[in-house]
């Protein structure tokens, strides 16, 4: 009996071995600008997740990954990273119209309406429920609706009809099963005198009680300025102060610096331990990972602390002397 995991590896392919042209790219478009932030990353050394691939026994179809593989494609690389199930060009298909629904780079609307075309135009996906395409293509029900809607509508059949005068038309049926707009009353005209139309009252109602709302932020603005113009002014700080107040607290500056190294300290304290952050990292965005730049931070912090308890000691040898 085969297994799944025998249905499934992972291994290094040749670029070139993976076919992309197997109508199994589920974006409306790729982002030229996200393929050469990849190449960049990779040619600095980052690793990506593996691409998807379906075997025939002859081809690799690539079901998830074109970002990744045009990246590979653009930096040169010979081999690409591949997890390597077996299946036909229409699984790889089908497993790609509900990629990126839940990782990678977020899709569009218009990549949405593309995954489920690409179910309701294949003679076989195209009976199955909407609830059921909605959960292949990762949308909600109702937008697998609306575009089978608007597909009924764009190859529905002319439908014609026999006029009062005996000719043929066509009928529009292009507002068929949409809500209808209401109609505005058409008015005659007449010898009567108009009469003038009253306004709604809870129109009316609401208008008054924005005015009264207006009115009552205008009276609260008033005294709020009579306020602060008889009230004593505060004698500007002088050069001698500040100098001295700065001695004791620093300037703006230094606290901002004093902060920044109290947050970071207070961030680190609440990540779980280094083992378990390393293990729950997820492999979609591991190549995000610089250890180069954590351990430059980390000999930042080490040097800080060596600087803060020679200084200390230097004031306290200082303070014993005089």
């Amino acid at each position: 009996m085969t297994t799944a995991l025998a249905e499934r590896t992972s291994e290094m392919l040749p670029v070139s071995s993976v076919r992309t042209d197997g109508g199994t790219q589920p974006r409306a478009a790729l982002y030229q600008n996200v393929i050469d932030d990849y190449a960049e990353a990779l040619s600095n050394g980052a690793s990506f997740p593996a691409i998807i691939v379906y075997f025939d026994g002859k081809d690799y179809w690539l079901a998830d990954g074109f970002h990744r593989h045009g990246s590979h494609v653009k930096a040169g690389k010979e081999e690409i990273l591949a997890d390597i199930r077996q299946g036909t060009r229409r699984d790889a298909v089908l497993y790609s119209v509900g990629a990126n629904a839940s990782h990678g780079l977020r899709r569009t609307n218009e990549d949405k309406r593309r995954a489920v075309l690409t179910l309701l135009q294949d003679e076989e996906w195209a009976k199955w429920s909407d609830r059921e395409i909605a959960r292949r293509a990762g949308v909600g029900n109702k937008f697998v609706g609306d575009v089978r809607q608007s597909l009924c509508l764009e190859h529905s059949e002319p439908r014609t009809y026999t006029t009062k005068h005996g000719t043929t038309a066509t009928m529009s049926v292009a507002n068929i099963g949409r809500p209808t707009t209401p109609q505005k009353p058409v008015v005659l005209a007449s010898s009567e005198p108009a009469r003038t139309r009253l306004p709604d009252p809870d129109v009316v109602a609401a208008a008054d009680e924005d005015l009264a709302d207006a009115v009552e932020e205008y009276k609260q603005a008033k005294i709020a300025v009579a306020a602060a113009e008889t009230s004593p002014r505060i004698a500007p700080v002088s050069t001698i102060d500040r100098e001295r107040w700065e001695s004791v607290i620093g300037t703006s500056d230094d606290r901002q610096v004093v902060g920044s190294v109290r947050q970071v300290v207070e961030e680190i304290d609440k990540l779980p331990s280094p083992a378990e952050v390393a293990r729950r990292w997820p492999n979609a965005t591991a190549y995000t990972v610089n250890t180069a730049d954590i351990r430059s931070a980390a000999r930042w912090l080490m040097d800080f602390c060596d600087e803060w308890d020679a200084t200390r000691a230097h004031e306290s040898e200082e303070r014993e002397a005089a």
